[in-house]
């Protein structure tokens, strides 16, 4: 009887022995060593090559270009795209449960077709992406995700349980974003929709950062949105359709039309401009814990006030007004950080600071949450001394700008040479140098890119502006009795 046993105990412990072998496997790390396909062990350094998915476990450290032309998903498998590394698949590209994606800066993984990642989310382990996603439609599903990345797409969809939280990057789209299912996402990233910006189901969706959408903003469902900061500029609509719907603005929002319907609330402490505003059957704006009356427009764009819970139009912001010399003529120079039905600046000059006269126009920009910078040249031939801006809005309600002095000193007490540098250094030669100067360089384009003070100036003063991009530049050199403007060039 014994005998007879032995061989059946034999065939089994082998057969036990082999399933043991074969699951345990040891996975394979790749790393590129060169460019090249996917299928080349070559591209491996010699290892391999890997099948068209690899094995589970396995670990790809990718530092050039591969190419893989599989449409074959990836499981548990670990990717690592480091700086000038890039993964281009030829065909959809999806990474499935369990695996794990890093894209350091520089990193990129695009494809001619679709991306998708749906590694799971609960205990699964959460992806960083620093780098750039690239693809004709890219799909985040069910997977947790952090980073600062760059994703360009025709159409970027968030869907499933995903929790997309990212802190900065950016996600520009030829046509659509679509944010769906039963997610929880924090957004930090810049955002350009080519069409359409859809939040549907049940998401709860955070945007901290700018959003620019050129059709319409729509908000269907049960969805919990929070714009907390920054705008949005719509170039369409914001509809609100069937369900109950909570979009909260804490930022300034700006849409042609405003259509709410179900019950979706709009509230928040921010601001929104609009044309038409349709409450069709929505809670509609929701401000103090009540229901307020919205004002229509009669010409140009209305807008309302969230946190004041006023409506109607919104002055000018002036950020700074100020007056200089420039090569013999007088310039004023003056910024608004938003402005809301804008039409157009009178420069009013004066002589005695109390009667003024127009001397001048400038095209204001609308209605614009962005930082706007304005300048204007007279000639100095001129008596007046003091001047101002009058603010003009589309209905013509205006208002008046704080009074500036051209007190102009001499350009040859304060001279600012070379006009043009190789290394970026220049020399500020002040005849008496007896008062504090304060230094600003600003771009051609009005931005502020570099800020100086020279507590006890001589002569000769030697300034480094090294660092900055080659280009033309404004220099505006401040003292208690004067100022004046030079344009200078960085080669």
């Amino acid at each position: 009887m014994e005998n007879l046993l032995q061989p059946n105990i034999r065939i089994i412990v082998v057969g036990l022995l082999l399933s043991m072998s074969l699951n345990t496997v040891s996975a394979v790390t790749y790393t590129s060593t060169q460019n090249g396909s996917w299928s080349d062990a070559s591209t491996w350094g010699g290892v391999g090559p890997p099948s068209a998915t690899g094995a589970g476990g396995d670990v790809f450290i990718i530092n050039h270009t591969v190419t893989r032309s599989f449409t074959n998903g990836f499981g548990a498998r670990i990717f690592t795209i480091n700086n000038g590394g890039t993964l281009h698949n030829i065909g959809k590209l999806n990474f499935g449960f369990g695996g794990e994606i890093t894209i350091n800066l520089g990193g990129t993984i695009s494809s001619n077709d679709e991306i998708v990642i749906n590694t799971g989310g609960g205990g699964a382990p959460t992806n960083v992406i620093n780098g750039t996603l690239s693809a004709n439609t890219i799909t985040i599903n069910s997977s947790k995700t952090i980073g600062t990345p760059t994703i360009t797409a025709t159409d970027f969809i968030i869907e499933g349980s995903a929790q997309f939280n990212i802190t900065g990057g950016s996600i520009t789209t030829t046509d659509e974003i679509i944010v769906k299912g039963s997610g929880t996402s924090t957004i930090g990233a810049e955002i350009t929709a080519g069409t359409s910006f859809t939040v549907q189901n049940g998401v709860n969706l955070t945007v901290t950062g700018d959003i620019m959408v050129g059709t319409d903003f729509n908000i269907f469902g049960s969805n919990a949105v929070i714009l907390t900061s920054g705008t949005i500029d719509i170039g369409g609509g914001l509809n609100g359709g069937s369900g109950s719907a909570n979009l909260t603005i804490n930022g300034s929002l700006t849409a042609t039309d405003i259509s709410l319907g179900g019950t979706t609330t709009l509230k928040g402490t921010g601001d929104f401009t609009y044309n038409t505003y349709n409450q069709a059957n929505g809670t509609g704006v929701t401000c103090g814990g009540v229901k307020p009356v919205i004002p229509t427009p009669l010409a140009g764009p209305a807008s309302y006030d969230l946190a004041t819970c006023a409506g109607g139009l919104l002055p000018v912001i002036f950020s700074y007004f100020d007056v200089s010399c420039s090569n013999g003529d007088i310039q004023l120079i003056w910024e608004t950080s938003k402005e809301k039905n804008n039409s157009h600046f009178n420069i009013e000059g004066s002589v005695d600071a109390t009667s003024f006269q127009k001397v001048g126009e400038v095209i204001g920009s609308g209605t614009t949450y962005k930082p706007t910078v304005y300048s204007y040249i007279l000639e100095t031939q001129s008596d007046y001394k003091y001047y101002r801006l009058k603010q003009v809005d589309y209905d013509r309600e205006f208002d008046h700008s704080n009074v500036v002095s051209a007190t102009c000193k001499v350009l040859s007490d304060i001279i600012l040479f070379p006009t043009v540098s190789l290394n970026a250094l220049f020399t500020l030669r002040v005849i008496n140098p007896e008062e504090i100067l304060y230094i600003d360089l600003y771009s051609i384009q009005g931005k502020k890119v570099h800020s100086q003070v020279i507590e006890y100036p001589v002569v000769n003063n030697k300034l480094s502006f090294q660092g900055l991009a080659s280009g033309a530049y404004i220099a505006r050199v401040r003292s208690n009795s004067g100022l004046i403007t030079a344009k200078i060039i960085i080669e």
